[in-house]
């Protein structure tokens, strides 16, 4: 009786997939559910052949180029606060000219 009542559970619990339904294929089997009607023809010429998007329980392909190392973060970081230190006084002396009445391009 327990395991009739297992059998029954998991083919009910079974009927919650989407791509494989037993209970809807028994109902549509024996003419009380509605068939599954076929994708209209602008949906399946739309769908790429392969999508974009990796399946859970699959690895991730490796990567084109390799993760930047500790010390090269550090690098790049240390060029981006040099280009903004650059930028800012740049920023100050342009201000300070336009204050002054000084065009910044000298006229």
């Amino acid at each position: 009786m327990m395991l009739l009542a297992i059998g029954a559970g998991t083919f009910l619990v079974a009927g919650c997939s989407r791509d494989t339904n037993p209970v809807r294929d028994m109902f549509v089997s024996a003419g009380v559910g509605a068939k599954v009607p076929p994708a209209p023809d602008f949906v399946t010429n739309t769908r790429p052949a392969q999508s974009d998007y990796i399946p859970v329980g699959l690895k991730a392909p490796p990567r084109k180029y390799p993760a930047k190392t500790p010390e090269q973060i550090k690098a790049v970081e240390g060029q981006m606060d040099a280009v903004r230190t650059r930028t800012e006084s740049q920023g100050i002396r342009v201000q300070q000219e336009g204050q002054a009445g000084v065009s910044p391009t000298g006229r």
